[in-house]
């Protein structure tokens, strides 16, 4: 299991190398893939795509997501994984 977490940047923190000081952690859950790339494709898929596009696991994952959120991952958020970071970009993820 890989553990992720969301962190959403709604305002003027600016990153500092410390995740807690990034913004607010919006969300946590356990993903069953290992591959860096294949845990953040999934995150962002399943905080932004329509729920009928989403594996029932994916689904409930989203509605959990969505009982404290109201946003989609957009440019400046942090997917952590195992802790290291990534913010999205215009160009895609960016390892920090």
């Amino acid at each position: 299991m890989t553990h992720v977490e969301i962190f959403l940047n709604r305002g003027f923190i600016v990153f500092e190398k410390r995740l807690s000081n990034y913004n607010r952690s919006a969300f946590e859950y356990e993903s069953n893939h290992s591959h860096e790339k294949d845990v953040l494709d999934e995150a962002y898929r399943i905080i932004n795509s329509p729920s009928y596009e989403l594996s029932d696991s994916e689904a409930e994952i989203q509605l959990e997501y969505l009982v404290n959120n109201d946003t989609f991952i957009d440019i400046g958020d942090v997917i952590a994984v195992n802790d290291v970071p990534w913010v999205y970009t215009l160009s895609g993820m960016k390892k920090l």
